[in-house]
């Protein structure tokens, strides 16, 4: 058996060594049951929000691209 923890404001991903992969599950914060060997990938649980567009309280301008077959995008409001 293996308990891990995870700290407060904290997300984790359960990794396996032996197998290479990844448990699509996503762990909060606390003790959990993740299986012999398993580690925890942890990341914090905070979000931050950019705003790209042409106005006075947006973080930057509009940013513009090409896809991968040349076609322009556009990504802002």
């Amino acid at each position: 058996m293996s308990f891990s923890s995870l700290p407060v404001n904290t997300y984790g991903l359960d990794y396996s060594p032996i197998t290479k992969s990844i448990n699509e599950n996503v762990y909060t914060s606390g003790y959990h049951f993740i299986g012999f060997m398993h580690k925890f990938i942890s990341y914090p649980s905070t979000m931050q929000t950019f705003e790209f567009a042409k106005t006075a309280t947006a973080n930057r301008g509009p940013i513009e691209g090409r896809s991968s077959d040349g076609l322009m995008v556009n990504f802002g409001a």
